[in-house]
C-alpha cells in the first residue's frame, strides 16, 4: 500500500504534525483537531490494515 499517496490529502503543515505522532491514536486525535476527513481506506490503514511504524509518512 502506498501510504504517501494514501495521505496525500494532508497539507504540508498537517503532514509535519502527523510525522510527530507516535501512535495511530495520536494521529486520529490530530485528524479530529485539524478537521481532516479520513476515508475508509485511510481508517483501515491506521486501524490494522497496515503496519504502523510510528510515523504516518513511512507506514508500511
Amino acid at each position: 500500500m502506498d501510504f504517501e499517496k494514501l495521505f496525500s490529502n494532508l497539507t504540508e503543515d498537517q503532514m509535519e504534525k502527523a510525522k510527530e505522532c507516535k501512535t495511530p491514536e495520536e494521529f486520529l486525535e490530530l485528524a479530529g483537531a485539524e478537521g481532516i476527513d479520513l476515508t475508509d481506506e485511510q481508517m483501515e490503514a491506521l486501524s490494522g490494515g497496515g503496519y504502523f511504524t510510528g510515523r504516518p509518512d513511512i507506514l508500511r
